[in-house]
């Protein structure tokens, strides 16, 4: 079989909803790639989407015995603690990811959300600002960054109102997944593999927004 069938199937069904059929997909990736951290942590976060953050917490802690050292599984691990309740385990796995992740934005403000949900309001203070002074004005996303998928990270910044805004680079040339991604407003869609001028003409073209 082909490695990643499973995976990019799982990434399709989970863009439109169909929340069961990926999560079938990707536990189907994961026993054909028991070590892939990639497809186990897709298998947690398609389980924290469905409510079930038990397993999804189960999951995240495995993905991270594989990488012990990525800042986006510690933190999705946290907001996953988070959303079950657990908030002194989601500080606790949030400091984790500051440390792995420094200079995440998006790391600082969760920790944040934490700390002023436990009622320490001047630390939570102290780590949105961080958040801020952190904050780009620009990512380049690929679709398939490990850790999570592109598309997902798109649409959870679309519904937070962050004013971020994004460039897109895969090597999916699927009509749905360009309609999808050109819906959520992104600055361009650059299809791998690309020459260094067609990346300029992106960044003019976030230059003039």
């Amino acid at each position: 079989r082909l490695a990643g069938v499973h995976q990019n199937l799982g990434a399709l069904y989970e863009s439109i909803g169909k929340l069961p059929e990926a999560l079938d997909q990707y536990r189907q990736e994961l026993q054909l790639h028991p070590a892939d951290a990639d497809a186990q942590a897709s298998v947690a976060r398609v389980l924290a989407s469905s409510g079930k953050y038990q397993e999804a917490i189960g999951e995240y802690n495995r993905a991270l015995a594989a990488q012990p050292n990525s800042a986006t599984l510690q933190a999705s691990l946290a907001g996953t603690l988070l959303q079950a309740g657990h908030v002194k385990q989601a500080i606790g796995a949030y400091r984790k990811a500051v440390k792995l992740g420094p200079n995440d934005a998006g790391i600082h403000a969760g920790l944040a959300n934490a700390l002023t949900q436990a009622g320490k309001l001047s630390e939570g203070v102290t780590e949105y600002q961080a958040a801020e002074r952190l904050r780009p004005d620009l990512a380049i996303v690929d679709l398939t960054m490990p850790g999570g998928d592109g598309l997902t990270f798109i649409r959870r910044v679309r519904a937070e109102g962050l004013p971020l805004e994004v460039i897109v680079v895969t090597a999916s040339r699927d009509a749905a997944t360009v309609r999808d991604v050109l819906h959520l407003g992104v600055v361009d869609y650059l299809v791998k593999p690309f020459a260094a001028e067609r990346l300029h003409q992106a960044l003019a073209a976030f230059a003039r927004r």
